[in-house]
């Protein structure tokens, strides 16, 4: 991700809460603790919410787009840390 491209507040919000929350995602996971980890990526949830309702990820700009998809990529990683949420099936009732 380049910083210098982030230039909306909702993804210079996320970016830096991102960098916040990243070590303690990786701490929590090689303590073996999913738990910890869930809830510090909850603490995401605001953030990309607000990033999703104002930002264009998919800009005409080549650059911005490229670089706000390696920013939701990087985050994907960490819910990897977890489990890979897109591998859940769910039963219909």
């Amino acid at each position: 991700v380049r910083i210098d491209l982030l230039q909306d507040e909702a993804e210079q919000a996320l970016y830096g809460l991102y960098l916040d929350v990243r070590p303690r995602v990786e701490d929590a996971a090689r303590q073996g603790d999913p738990a910890g980890v869930l809830r510090l990526l909850g603490e995401m949830a605001g953030p990309l919410d607000e990033f999703f309702d104002s930002v264009l990820v998919m800009s005409d700009d080549e650059t911005l787009r490229t670089n706000r998809l390696r920013l939701l990529l990087e985050i994907h990683a960490l819910f990897l840390q977890v489990a890979d949420l897109t591998r859940l099936v769910t039963q219909e009732e």
